[in-house]
């Protein structure tokens, strides 16, 4: 079951701190199992509340007793020995904690009693890091133009791919450090950025287009050029994937955890806004083939390594998959 972000925005700012009362609140969805609530505190601070059911077992209410978490901008509590409270205490990060909640909502709403906490909990831990501040880490221009290429094929990916969000999201493993930027179902694609004015693009180890007994490996070619009046900015193709994410079910985690390991979150993204690229289209080469002009750790002699290289685009016409606008 899909929440409607609107819906759980309108509850939040349809509710009125009580002068009698630590918190109040309002259940969700009144249809299901699990008492779900949004919630504001005396202090206007929002938060969600889980009522904890009278009769719950003794193991899923001394793990809620013993739950208590307290973060610069985030707190976790148990109220009334009965409500299980979450309080963000920055709305700089409403959109994680709006993130958080639509992806908590489906999983929780059906859940029994005891299970309920426990999933609770569960996805509380799980989304902990995106409510904090990251290691702030620098990303040169060359960089930044490869993350925005790989960001582009991940937004297609998510308008057309047939795997479901949050297998794609996962399949992207460019920010991991592993050798092909994706691990789709089917097949492995390494992606490249290339300024419509160059004629190559740059492969920088043996491994990016290593082939694989299991599944092909494809070269993705996204193809641009700097516009400052009508480009995508990193904070743009951000939001954009976000909202895709949110609209389609998915968990915006997944999203936020890959960027972090970039040091990029919602505090910093605007920072690299310097680059804007006009995206004209997308080109998938099959590197499979025997004769792709590419080297691989397997044809290297023992104590040749970190080989970096350039492809012309212009000679790989034999092996166009595909073409997209864009």
């Amino acid at each position: 079951m899909m929440i409607d972000q609107d819906k759980l925005i309108d509850l939040w700012q349809s509710l009125k701190p009580r002068n009698d009362y630590a918190i109040t609140y309002r259940k969700i969805d009144e249809a299901h199992l699990a008492d779900l609530n949004v919630g504001v505190t005396k202090l206007g601070s929002r938060c969600l509340v889980l009522v904890l059911s009278l009769d719950l077992s003794p193991e899923a209410y001394g793990r809620c007793s013993e739950a208590a978490i307290v973060l610069k901008n985030i707190e976790l509590y148990l109220h009334e020995s009965r409500e299980l409270v979450l309080v963000l205490k920055d709305d700089f990060y409403f959109d994680e904690f709006l993130d958080f909640t639509l992806t908590l909502t489906p999983k929780i709403l059906d859940a029994d009693k005891d299970a309920s906490p426990f999933i609770f909990l569960s996805t509380v831990s799980a989304w902990l890091e995106m409510f904090e501040s990251s290691i702030k880490k620098e990303l040169s221009d060359n960089i930044l133009r490869g993350l925005l290429g790989e960001l582009v094929f991940l937004n297609y990916q998510l308008d057309f791919s047939e795997q479901s969000v949050n297998d794609i999201l996962e399949s992207w493993r460019g920010p991991y450090h592993f050798s092909k930027d994706f691990d789709l179902d089917t097949s492995y694609v390494e992606v490249k950025y290339k300024d419509e004015s160059k004629k190559s693009v740059r492969i920088s180890s043996e491994f990016q287009l290593d082939a694989d007994p299991e599944k092909p490996v494809f070269l993705a070619v996204v193809c641009g050029r700097p516009d400052a009046a009508k480009g995508r900015s990193l904070s743009e193709l951000y939001t954009i994937i976000r909202q895709s994410i949110r609209q389609r079910g998915g968990d915006v985690r997944l999203f936020l955890k890959a960027l972090r390991q970039l040091g990029l979150t919602i505090e910093n993204v605007s920072n690299f806004d310097h680059i804007k690229i006009a995206f004209s289209c997308i080109k998938l080469y099959d590197a499979s083939q025997a004769n792709f002009p590419s080297i691989q750790k397997k044809h290297l002699k023992a104590g040749v390594s970190k080989v970096s290289y350039d492809i012309n685009i212009s000679q790989l016409d034999g092996f166009l998959m595909w073409s997209e606008e864009l």
